[in-house]
């Protein structure tokens, strides 16, 4: 056994040795990719459909973690195609009749799903992650943290509770992850995005159901000091 242990021992509910893994890529990347690796760690129900789903690069462009990391290391490996990882030249639609008689191109990947890919391909031997990547609290930090605003907008009234509990999981994920200090980055300057942005959704949370958010908030926090 190792001091990483004790590491993997702080991630409960959530896959730990992805987790730890995701940790390896960090300090690379930017918040959005923040996010997305973070909420991939987070099960999901596939009720919420499409309106949780990733962007598209047009509207959440890829982050340095991607176009310096990860889009090299898949190509390079075989792991994935050109088509997988950017969106078409604008050139490739000039021909109408294109993609007539061709199958269907493959859609872009995810952040998460390139993690996923290279984490699998490194550790072939764990063969329980299943990931559903999302985009739930960075869409929200995208309308201010204002909840309500978010759920409308997204029609999404009917799993307004399922989105709130996700929400809240992600608090208690970041709690977790900010004791764990990501490969070439500085501990306190982690702890100190992490707490931000925990703070920043734990104020969402609060103001759209703050019953809720405390009696939760306190119960989960009580029983990981635990």
């Amino acid at each position: 056994a190792t001091d990483r242990l004790e590491l993997l021992a702080r991630l409960r509910g959530v896959h730990p040795l992805f987790g730890m893994y995701l940790m390896q890529h960090m300090a690379l990347a930017d918040q959005s990719e923040r996010i997305q690796a973070l909420e991939s760690l987070l099960e999901i129900p596939g009720s919420l459909g499409r309106a949780i789903e990733v962007p598209s690069l047009e509207e959440l462009p890829q982050g340095p973690l991607a176009t310096e990391r990860l889009n090299p290391l898949l190509l390079t490996r075989g792991l994935a195609t050109q088509a997988e990882l950017f969106a078409p030249g604008e050139d490739e639609d000039e021909d109408p009749r294109r993609g007539w008689y061709d199958d269907a191109p493959p859609r872009i990947l995810t952040l998460a799903h390139k993690l996923q890919r290279l984490f699998q391909s490194e550790f072939p031997g764990v063969a329980d992650l299943k990931i559903r990547p999302c985009w739930v609290a960075g869409e929200l930090l995208v309308f201010g943290g204002d909840f309500n605003h978010y759920i409308t907008s997204h029609s999404l009234q009917k799993q307004e509770g399922a989105i709130f509990r996700h929400l809240l999981r992600m608090i208690l994920l970041i709690d977790e992850m900010a004791m764990i200090c990501p490969d070439g980055m500085e501990h306190d300057e982690w702890k100190e995005f992490m707490g931000t942005l925990a703070f920043s959704i734990e104020q969402s949370c609060r103001a759209a159901d703050p019953d809720s958010t405390d009696q939760w908030l306190d119960e989960t926090r009580g029983q990981a000091v635990d």
